[in-house]
């Protein structure tokens, strides 16, 4: 697994900015970018928002289990040879 890695602004530009709202994001994000937030914290010290990036070329269509579970069912099906006669 990829380790997230922290970018800045420019080197992001390379990358496929991704929506924290996609239910993919935590196994698609390799890196990272913060910028200082407009909203005030209580606590007085300064908030940061990020933004995840993904790799341009990587997508993911489903997780690497529902590919082997499919894989497996293939297998499963297979006729085994066993002809009586």
């Amino acid at each position: 697994m990829e380790e997230l890695k922290r970018i800045t602004p420019g080197e992001a530009e390379s990358y496929t900015q991704l929506s924290i709202y996609d239910p993919n994001v935590c196994t698609r994000a390799v890196a990272f970018t913060l910028y200082p937030s407009s909203t005030a914290n209580p606590a007085g010290s300064p908030w940061e928002e990020v933004t995840y990036y993904g790799n341009p070329d990587y997508s993911i269509d489903r997780y690497p289990l529902e590919i082997m579970l499919e894989e497996w069912k293939m297998l499963s099906n297979r006729d085994p040879g066993n002809l009586t006669g």
